[in-house]
């Protein structure tokens, strides 16, 4: 039985390998002028479920709907006229911390480094043994799979569901238990990029059935390393990278709003976060920029 790829860095130079790997891996998705997708973890042994299937998040069957119905609500005076259908206001609870069935991807790798690195340094996050990943996805060869068992419908022509078209059923009906709203296999969605954080952070999203089968699973039973794999990095390299990346300028850019920029500070200033050492800098400027020289796109 195939698996999905599971390799791990220990140094910039292999980082950066690793994307470059995969880029090559997937370069028939240049085909359609689509990247890979990355998902960044704290902990490599989080899966790819959602946040409302795990046991931890206090989202059930029997609550769930409630909580999106409340979310509407409460948010319509603040994003009601940017929200064309049932699915941008799921979009929007996963941007801001609420358990939803859309594990957000980018397009981006450094988005995805930055989110597998954002809660490791953070001063309360004591597990010294958990080592972030970044889960990369071929989207269009999971929608294909969904196309040939007939599930849904058939994908438009770049292969993604959403791009620009009417999703094939409401978000809604789904969570609500409409078995003919349930996709077993999750499916790939390139949102409509109408919110700042979905533009800046190059957001897309997978959504997932009541099966809530982890991508990870069928990757492994139906295509490997092909639909799904995964970049683990050491501890040691993490904390590095942490500097390395600028996370409190980074940190604006992927939230444009207050929010980015109260984190940006209390980072600086080390409220509630790692500061920054001169350590790091002199890593940045010594090393890293060498390296950024000859990055991989994107």
């Amino acid at each position: 039985m195939a698996t999905f790829a599971r390799e791990t860095v220990d140094t910039l130079d292999r980082f950066h390998d690793a994307i470059r790997n995969v880029e090559e891996t997937y370069r028939i998705l240049s085909r359609y002028s689509i990247d890979a997708w990355y998902r960044g973890v704290s902990d490599s042994g989080h899966g790819l479920v959602p946040a409302a299937m795990r046991s931890e998040s206090g989202i059930s069957g029997n609550n769930e709907s409630d909580v999106h119905t409340r979310f509407k609500i409460e948010s319509e005076h603040m994003i009601g006229d940017s929200c064309r259908d049932s699915w941008d206001y799921p979009y929007q609870m996963q941007h801001h911390g609420i358990p939803a069935r859309l594990p957000d991807w980018t397009e981006s790798w450094r988005i995805a480094t930055f989110f597998a690195l954002y809660r490791i340094d953070r001063s309360d996050f004591h597990d010294s043994s958990a080592e972030p990943a970044l889960w990369v996805l071929n989207p269009i060869l999971l929608n294909t799979m969904r196309d040939q068992e007939g599930i849904g419908r058939e994908s438009n022509r770049i292969g993604l569901y959403g791009a620009g078209e009417k999703m094939p059923f409401d978000y809604y009906e789904s969570i609500s238990g409409n078995d003919d709203c349930d996709p077993r296999i999750p499916m790939a969605i390139l949102p409509p990029r109408t919110f700042p954080r979905v533009v800046n952070q190059k957001g897309c999203f997978t959504f997932h059935g009541w099966e809530g089968e982890p991508i990870e699973t069928i990757a492994t039973r139906n295509g490997g390393n092909e639909i799904a794999r995964q970049i683990v990095i050491e501890r040691k390299l993490a904390d590095k990278l942490a500097r390395l990346l600028e996370l409190n300028q980074m940190e604006q850019i992927v939230f444009p709003d207050l929010s980015g920029v109260s984190d940006g500070v209390k980072r600086t200033f080390g409220i509630g976060f790692r500061k920054s050492s001169d350590a790091g800098l002199q890593e940045r400027e010594s090393g890293f920029k060498v390296q950024t020289e000859r990055e991989p796109s994107s």
